[in-house]
């Protein structure tokens, strides 16, 4: 069981802090707000998507992954921006795209900063789903101003970017990765694709074959804007849809953010995914909000790593190792389906003292159990 100290310190980070890794600066002018996919190459270098140009780090023949920002309060001012550079426990930085591009990827980051910088997590989620929630569709420029706007609600301006940016795709690979509350900007623009794909407005291979959902926050309580429906049950929803259609979807929870009085722990749509706890152990016990960035570096730097042992629970205290794999980001779209369809979650084992996966092993629970793996190392 997790301490009461414990749950109190994450429910204040999870309500006041800024959830930003290592980031770049944001290259907005201040006149609109700059929101949209940047595609990446290697060293941390970026370009936007513009529509009718050409971009040098897309193509459109090869598998692409985009991931998706949550709650940025006070990005703006502070002239920060998330990417792909990550700290390790020795405070070197580790590049989590570079191993994706060397194995043939598109990887990209969607932008709505400008628009999730707020004080209160509630009024950024409100964002995601309607354009009329406490404070509009109000964006934030550097200077720390607010400006109110019509834009479309972000969920839209994701889907409409993606459809846009993706008008030529000719692959059959996508994947999209959403962190803390861009777990439900992830889940909105799946299912948005899916449902226009089947109606026949959008290309059917537009549709993501996986989605990624790292430390996921929702908020508690029915919203107005969701017909009193939590935001939780609106993607518990969504993802019962996606699931039956056949699209990988991985959970990974790195804190307990989502059980804290101001969340929701949306155990019916953990039960629906391949379910990975992870025990960022290389960030300081305190650091709650490096625990919870650690789900997006923990799962974009495991790509380069071999698959992740898989261990079986003997005992208290008491694991073997067995055949097979654990779960990460470069498992297969059918081992995330089989993971899925399991009658288990996995809990990390080993190698939780660093960032690099290489020595990480995930001990396979029942999904219903209230025991809580003990890492050796």
């Amino acid at each position: 069981m997790k301490t009461k100290v414990c749950k109190i310190c994450v429910f204040f980070i999870a309500c006041f802090s800024i959830f930003l890794i290592n980031g770049i600066q944001a290259k907005a002018a201040d006149l609109t707000p700059d929101y949209g996919i940047y595609w990446y190459g290697k060293g941390n270098v970026s370009e936007k998507f513009v529509p009718g140009q050409s971009n040098r780090y897309f193509d459109p023949t090869k598998p692409t992954i985009i991931y998706v920002h949550g709650w940025q309060k006070d990005s703006q001012p502070n002239n920060k921006r998330e990417s792909f550079n990550f700290k390790d426990e020795n405070g070197n930085v580790v590049n989590g795209a570079d191993a994706w591009i060397d194995k043939g990827w598109n990887i990209g980051i969607f932008y709505w900063d400008m628009f999730s910088d707020e004080f209160s997590v509630t009024d950024a989620e409100a964002k995601i789903w309607s354009n009329n929630g406490p404070q509009k569709m109000r964006w934030r420029d550097h200077s720390g101003n607010y400006h109110y706007s019509d834009y479309k609600n972000a969920g839209e301006l994701f889907y409409d970017t993606y459809v846009q940016a993706m008008k030529n795709y000719k692959g059959n690979n996508i994947r999209i990765a959403g962190h803390s509350l861009g777990n439900q900007m992830a889940t909105y623009l799946t299912k948005r694709v899916y449902d226009a794909a089947d109606a026949g407005q959008i290309s059917k291979n537009l549709k993501p074959s996986r989605l990624a959902l790292l430390d996921p926050y929702w908020s508690n309580g029915g919203k107005s804007y969701l017909n009193n429906k939590w935001t939780g049950e609106a993607c518990r929803e969504y993802v019962k849809d996606l699931k039956s259609k056949g699209t990988a979807i991985e959970l990974y929870r790195s804190t307990y953010i989502d059980e804290t009085p101001a969340g929701d722990n949306n155990k019916g749509e953990l039960d629906q995914t391949a379910f990975v706890h992870l025990n960022a152990w290389f960030k300081n016990s305190f650091d709650i909000a490096g625990k919870h960035n650690a789900a997006v570096s923990i799962y974009f730097t495991s790509y380069s790593s071999p698959a992740p042992a898989l261990y079986n629970r003997d005992g208290y205290k008491k694991y073997s190792k067995i055949a097979g794999n654990g779960p990460s980001a470069a498992s297969s779209d059918s081992e995330i389906k089989n993971f899925m369809n399991s009658n288990y979650i996995y809990d990390q084992y080993t190698g939780v003292y660093t960032l690099s996966s290489k020595d990480n092993g995930f001990a396979q629970m029942d999904r219903n159990t209230n025991v809580y793996v003990v890492p050796i190392n």
